[in-house]
């Protein structure tokens, strides 16, 4: 009996949390009003069946063509729920998770000095020497037409003080 009283108090929680959550969301989940028909349609399908990997599929593949990507993403999500080996569901997960990907730029600068503090056990009597160092490196991703591009660049210097 108080399994039952729990599961029906988690339950309830569940809906207060879920209502007051749709309610602040700016974008409802699933179908908004200028979603094609057919995707509308089979959404509603999906809704009665949510585990039919056919229509879970359709609707992806729907959704992905329309620019709905991370509905797609969602409903490959629900097909490798049910179906974890399913081939195709993962090629859409993989190929939808690349195109949300967000382009970026990262720039790594290193400065360092370095110095010759015993040069008297050089055998050639030299001076004692200072070095500076510096390296600066580039990376760079980004989508263009559908295939991402990553770019990266290195500079390195050696600067020493008794060379000519």
């Amino acid at each position: 009996m108080k399994r039952v009283l729990f599961a029906i108090a988690a339950l309830v929680a569940a809906a207060l949390l879920g209502a007051s959550a749709r309610a602040a969301e700016p974008v409802a989940a699933g179908v908004d009003p200028g979603a094609p028909a057919e995707l509308a349609r089979i959404y509603a399908q999906i809704l009665r069946d949510p585990t039919n990997s056919q229509l879970n599929l359709r609707y992806a593949e729907l959704a992905e063509a329309s620019g709905k990507l991370r509905w797609a993403l969602a409903a490959y999500e629900r097909v490798l729920v049910n179906d974890p080996g399913n081939v195709e569901a993962q090629a859409g997960l993989q190929r939808v998770r690349r195109r949300l990907q967000p382009d970026s730029t990262q720039f790594t600068a290193e400065l360092g000095v370095i110095g010759e503090t015993s040069p008297r056990n050089l055998p050639s009597g030299a001076r004692a020497e200072a070095q500076g160092v510096a390296s600066l490196g580039m990376r760079d991703e980004r989508t263009i037409a559908d295939v991402r591009w990553r770019t990266t660049a290195a500079a390195y210097g050696l600067l020493h003080s008794n060379e000519h």
